[in-house]
């Protein structure tokens, strides 16, 4: 069966420097000359990953990648993450993972990719991803998301992917999505969205 990898397997490791099981640039684990992890790449393990992300992961200041899509972690987005100010990929997707997308992924400035569809996320999206001036994907389908979208996403000039399809959010799309101009696929069915489609927005 899947057991607790990641607080009692992979973060003892990757807080020691990359040792043991993975060593620096073994495919899973990325680091800098520093030995400072930049990425973990554990999609889809055998057994599954198991556990929560733990909150010291906040503590990798040089962590530009997390990418454990396809396991069994459970428990919430820790705010703390918020701290790896340099992330630009966050793909968490297919774990039974639930809670809110926490306000404190606004200091992701350098965002690129959050994919954490088919998981279990409530709550709102924060206004704080306005951040993400750099964002081209956004995927958080098959969750159970709800309100309304706040206007800032209209800060996401280079988004080319936008999925939010089956969860329960409602209200207007925002006419600041106008500026979507590089936008290939836009997926919002299955909530509960009211009015047009702004005019602004070239489909």
């Amino acid at each position: 069966g899947d057991v607790d990898w990641f607080n009692t397997v992979v973060y003892p490791q990757l807080a020691g420097g990359a040792s043991g099981t993975f060593t620096c640039n073994d495919g899973k684990i990325s680091c800098d000359g520093q030995n400072n992890v930049t990425l973990i790449n554990l999609p889809q393990q055998t057994p599954k990953l198991n556990g929560t992300l733990p909150t010291e992961l906040g503590l990798m200041a040089a962590l530009q990648g997390l990418r454990v899509w396809r396991n069994a972690l459970h428990g919430s987005i820790p705010t703390e993450l918020g701290r790896c100010t340099l992330l630009e990929n966050f793909v968490a997707h297919s774990n039974p993972m639930t809670g809110p997308i926490p306000t404190e992924v606004g200091m992701w400035s350098s965002l690129v990719t959050f994919q954490a569809d088919s998981m279990g996320l409530n709550g709102t999206v924060p206004e704080e991803v306005g951040a993400w001036t750099r964002l081209t994907h956004f995927f958080v389908h098959y969750n159970s998301l709800s309100g309304t979208l706040p206007p800032t996403i209209g800060n996401w000039s280079d988004l080319e992917y936008f999925d939010v399809n089956s969860n329960e959010m409602s209200g207007t799309l925002p006419s600041t999505i106008g500026v979507w101009t590089a936008v290939q696929h836009f997926y919002a069915y299955n909530n509960r969205f009211s009015g047009a489609l702004p005019s602004e927005l070239a489909l």
